[in-house]
This record gives C-alpha cells, structure tokens and sequence, in this order.
C-alpha cells in the first residue's frame, strides 16, 4: 500500500498567489517570484521585494503544495512527509528534515536566492514524493543554530529536547537529544465470548491496563566534511534506549467460576545505529554523482509478561552496503543504477531459551532512467532481488530455507497539458517482501503471554498495479485531484484475528492465493487568503482475497480526512486535524474469523503563539477518539465473540520551545559547494 499512497498523495495541490498564463505551460504570481513550469515551482527570492525579511519557512510555507505542521514540527509537500531538502542541489546537513524546523526559522530572504519545489523527481531522488532545493549566494558557511523545548502533557509526560547545527569551514555538525518520561492514560480492552447453545458453559474474559509508564533517552550525532570542492563525507550515528511498565488485570469467568490475574509487565531495550557514507560530484554544469553507503542498526528488547510469567527476548540486526551512480545526460535526460546487499539477523528467546534464529540476505540491483518529450515526462525502471532465507526454530536440526529471485519493473508517464494541468499513468509489477520480524511467528508485544504473531512460511507478495491521477491547481487558492488505482496480487499477504480460549485476541498473517484491490480518492485544498487554509480528502476502497484454504474475503472500506489551520492574530495559529476510517469486512465462508466491523475516529485540535524565537502551544490529541471491533466466528464448535476497544478521555498537552542562532550576514560564496544543479535549471 505504500506505493498507492505515495502517488495518491502526489495529486494534493495548494498554496496562495495569483496566477497569469504566460504560456500554455508557465503559471507566474503577479510580483511575487513564484512560477511553475510542468513539474517544477520555483520562487526566485530577488523577485520579491518583501521576502528578504522573511524566515525560510514563511517563504517555503506560501509555495504551492506546501504545509508545515507546527504542531508535530513536519513540513510535507502534496500531503506527504517523504521529501528530500537539498541545499544547492546537494543533500546536506546544513539544512535537511531533521534540523528544518529550527534553522528555517532563523534564516531570512535576504541569505537566500531561491527555492525550488520538484513534484516529481527522477534519478536519485525518484523515492521521494517531492525534493526541495534550497539555494544560498552564501552557501550557509560559519554558523550556529539550535532548539530548546519542553513539552508535557496530562496522565502525565514530559519531553525535553535539545538539538544543535553548527559549520565551521568545511565540516557540519548535527547532535539532538530527547528524553521521554511518561505516565499515560490507561487503554481499556474488554473482550466477551459465548459458547451457543450451552448457556451453563457461557464465559466471559476481560483484560485492563490500568496504567502505562516509559522512561525513554534518545541521542543523535551526524558529521560531514567537505575533502575537496567534489567530495564530501558524511559519518552519523546515534542510541535509543528505554523501558517501560503497564498493568494487566485478567478476568476469566467460565461457568460461574471467576479467576482474575494481575501482573506487572515490563519492556526495556536498545536501538544504536550508524553509517558512514562517500559522495562524489563528477562536474557542476550537469550533475553526476557516486554514492557509497554502508550501515549498521541493532535492536535489542526485553519483555516480561506478569500475568502469565512469560519472558521473551529478541535482538534485530541489519547490515546494508550500497553503491549508486546517478548520471545527468542533459537538461532532460538522466538515468541511476543502484546496487546494495542487505543482511539481516533476528534471534528470538523465551525463558532463556532460544526458539528462533532467522537470518535473511537480499542482494538488490535497480536501474531507472528518465526522458522527456516537450510536455510529457518518461520514466522506466527496473530491478531485481535475490533473497536467501534461513530460520531455525525451536533448535531444530533441519533450517527453513527459502530462496528466491524476483523481478520488479515500473513505467510512469506525466503529462502536463496546461498551466495547473497534470496528468499521471502508472504501472508496473511491485514486490511486499515482509519484514524479518513479522515473518518471526514468535513475536509480539501487544498481547500478554502472547509470542505467536508471523509466520516464517511467508513468500514475497508479487503484485502488477496501474494508477492514474489527474490534479487541477487553479493557481495556488485552490486544487482538486482523483485518483483510481487497480491492484492484483498472485500471493497476497494479510493478516487475520483469531480469539484465544481466554478471550484475547491474536493476529496472525497468511499467504493468500490471489487478490483484487480498487482505490479511489478525491481531495481538495483550498486557501481563500493567508491566514487560513484547509484540505479535506475522501477515500473508498474495495478488497478481495483468495485463501488458500478455499475462503474468500472481500469488503468495502472507505476513510475520511480534515485538516484546517488559521491564523486570526499576529503570531497566532489555530489548526484542527479529524480521521474517520470505517472498513467493513464480511468473509464468504462461515467457517472462519473476521473483523466484521471496525471503525476509528480521531485527530486533534491545537492553538500556538509566536514571541520572536520563542513559541508556546497546547494540544488537545484525541478530543473524539473512539475506536470499535466486532469479531465474530461460525466454527463447528459454535462459538461467537464480541471485542471492544476503546481509549477513554482526552490527552491535553503542552510545549514550549525556543529557538537560538547566528547567521553571517554577509560572506563570499563558499567554494565547497555546487551553486547550481541541471536537476532543476530549465
């Protein structure tokens, strides 16, 4: 599904200027710098005589397809957060998505020179959803800037976090650090069964948390260097270590006889990742980039069941070398060869046991090139995979080995028939190769006592897809777009809900012979003036899949989303955010279970304000949550169960944040980096 989403959210649109038609293909604001042409939205800065005194993310913010979510601290570009941010035409610690929400605030117009929005970005950058270059006449040299903030919230939280950019010369510093303390509100999960028929033998079982405690610390550290006017080299690293406690209570009632278990659960674990990578520019004129990456993430965690004296234990290891060349043939033609190698290793223990080791190692080439003819864009990509699986399970002598080989294509064609006019087909075969820790049948967190969700027999998920979106922008007030997409899988992969004897309920995932999917979406944006936009998005969807077991299951689903941000006072912001999603699921056959009914409903409503570099805000999350299951099964033995959950009252939370820099206002052009880039040079 990632891959639908990626391209539904491409057809989002908005922003806020007037439009002239220059030409059949060339929307220019009256006096504002900001034009667009086919896939690109550039803002040349100098031509606008009021941006120098405003920060970069005003100036980001009023582009087309561009919101920054103050509140969550994303900037997205048409509705989605996958975007790359490239300072002259490089990627670049200087300004990137992890320090933007700082160092934008601090920069003004004035040190820059333009910006550049591409919706549909090829060669290297083809993963995003949309890459914004940044350029700077000073290239950002000798600087410091950094963010200060606290955030609590009821029930109760408290989240201190600090981060820091600094570049001396040729070398750039990032470190962030966060601290979790939390007490959250209790979840409440009830679940009844009934046996039919037998009225004496009717049980019932119930499992609370009453409380939900984490202590979690988080540090990151990332350096470039710039060797020479060509090469830079990039060395990050950082540590995520926590642990957390919540209470279980147990209540099993089967024929009159009550039996209620309490327990103290706890987790406790760490992440530590890091890589090191090279980059080399072969020329400026026309950008050719090597690329060589290595990285290493481990994950260790630890977790004690109360209720049921179940300990299990687990340590997640990846290893990933790769190379990728991007070459620039002209202002319309590029083409990106990647290669890389991926090794995975999972261990899994339960009361000192061992019960699993599973290692997994996929070698991946890939190869994608894009040309265009006038107003038509092109792109063709193609890649192959080879896997080697092996688990053991239970210390068994024999392992479980599949290996495989797999072939993905994908072709795309944008049309740009008019000024605020795009038009995009989609196709290709796709590959859901499930990750090692789903496939681990040993796993899973979410119930007490419970390790048994995956399953190691799972294959890759082969899928043949074509999407086709259209998007109208009638200059940047208002757009609309739809998007249809058809989806067929010869060995779909989905998960299904099974109730325990003792009423919990376990997931479990299966391999499926076949299946259809049907999405449609519709979306609209619309920004009658500066101080309020809004956005809204319907979406409806039909699924079937063939078991292998003969059972067929197909259902309708659909999901709704609001978002509206207004700002009636100087440094005041208002904004509200409301999801509905309501799948419904009916399995043709009776002899199975199934998620009948579900539906969730949530979102948030916030109010911030701005004192110069010093902000404050409050959240209320989850004003309206409320989230319903209904799982029933039609097995020999009679049985029909009801599950509810639910997370009562609201989450109100507060932060505080300031921000601290220093910017040279006037330096020479930095040497050590590129001033321009083809990728985006018409």
């Amino acid at each position: 599904m990632k891959k639908l989403l990626i391209f539904i959210l491409l057809t989002v649109s908005f922003g806020a200027w007037s439009q002239d038609l220059l030409d059949e293909s060339v929307v220019t604001a009256k006096g504002s710098g900001i034009s667009i042409r086919e896939n690109l939205i550039t803002y040349d800065i100098s031509r606008d005589s009021l941006a120098a005194t405003k920060s970069l993310n005003a100036l980001v913010a009023g582009m087309p397809l561009v919101v920054y979510d103050r509140t969550n601290e994303k900037l997205q570009v048409a509705g989605s957060e996958n975007i790359c941010i490239l300072l002259n035409g490089r990627k670049s610690l200087v300004i990137n998505k992890a320090n933007y929400r700082y160092i934008s605030e601090l920069l003004r117009g004035s040190q820059l020179e333009s910006i550049t929005i591409d919706i549909n970005p090829t060669g290297a950058y083809a993963g995003y959803s949309a890459v914004i270059d940044i350029k700077s006449p000073t290239a950002l040299s000798n600087f410091y800037s950094g963010n200060v903030s606290l955030g609590a919230t009821t029930g109760w939280s408290v989240t201190p976090n600090v981060a820091f950019t600094g570049n001396a010369g040729r070398l750039t510093t990032n470190v962030s650090y966060g601290y979790d303390l939390a007490k959250k509100r209790p979840e409440w999960n009830y679940t009844e069964s009934r046996k039919l028929g037998v009225a004496d033998n009717a049980y019932l079982s119930a499992d609370t948390t009453k409380g939900r405690w984490n202590d979690a610390h988080n540090l990151e550290i990332a350096l470039s260097y710039d060797i020479s006017k060509k090469d830079i080299l990039f060395v990050s690293g950082g540590g995520k270590m926590s642990k957390g406690e919540y209470d279980i209570t147990s209540v099993f009632d089967f024929g009159g006889n009550r039996i209620e278990t309490v327990g103290v659960n706890s987790s406790g674990g760490r992440n530590l990742a890091g890589s090191v990578a090279y980059q080399h520019y072969f020329e400026e004129q026309f950008q050719k980039m090597l690329t060589f990456q290595y990285s290493l993430d481990a994950v260790q965690t630890n977790n004690i069941y109360g209720v049921t004296a179940t300990d299990n234990k687990y340590s997640n290891r990846q290893q990933t070398v790769s190379a990728d060349y991007l070459h620039t043939i002209d202002y319309t033609a590029n083409w990106h060869v990647t290669t890389a190698w991926f090794s995975r290793k999972y261990l899994s223990h339960s009361l000192g046991l061992q019960i699993m080791d599973h290692s997994q190692d996929v070698l991946q080439t890939e190869m994608n090139a894009t040309k265009r003819f006038g107003q038509i864009h092109l792109t063709g990509k193609v890649a192959f995979d080879y896997t080697f699986d092996k688990a053991f399970i239970n210390g068994s002598a024999q392992p479980f080995n599949d290996n495989y080989a797999l072939f993905r294509y994908q072709i795309i064609a944008n049309w740009f028939p008019a000024a605020g006019h795009i038009l995009r087909l989609s196709t290709g075969k796709d590959v859901y190769r499930p990750d090692i820790s789903v496939r681990n049948p040993y796993r899973n967190e979410s119930v007490a006592g419970v390790v048994t969700e995956g399953n190691p027999q799972l294959s890759n998920e082969r899928s043949r897809y074509c999407i086709l979106s259209y998007t109208y922008m009638m200059g940047a007030k208002f757009s609309a777009g739809m998007t249809v997409s058809y989806d067929n899988t010869t060995n779909g992969i989905f998960a299904t809900t099974r109730v325990l004897e003792d009423g919990r309920l376990l997931n479990s995932y299966e391999n499926g012979i076949g299946s259809n999917k049907v999405f449609t979406s519709v979306n609209c944006m619309w920004r009658p003036s500066e101080k309020i936009f809004l956005q809204a998005m319907y979406n409806i969807n039909w699924n079937s899949f063939n078991r292998n077991d003969g059972t067929t299951l197909s259902y309708f689903g659909h999901s709704a989303y609001l978002y509206a941000v207004a700002s009636p006072w100087r440094g005041g912001e208002l904004s509200l955010n409301a999801f509905l999603l309501n799948p419904m699921g009916q399995f043709t056959q009776a002899s199975t279970q199934v998620i009948r009914n579900h539906y969730t409903v949530s979102g948030f409503v916030s109010v911030g304000q701005r004192f110069g570099n010093f902000s404050v805000g409050l959240q209320v999350n989850e004003p309206w949550y409320k989230r319903r299951n209904i799982v029933s099964e039609y097995a020999a033995g009679g049985h029909d169960f009801y599950s509810v959950n639910s997370k009562p009252g609201q989450i109100v939370g507060i932060y505080f944040r300031y921000n601290f820099g220093k910017f040279r206002s006037s330096v020479k052009r930095n040497t050590q980096q590129v001033s321009d880039t083809d990728r985006t040079k018409r």
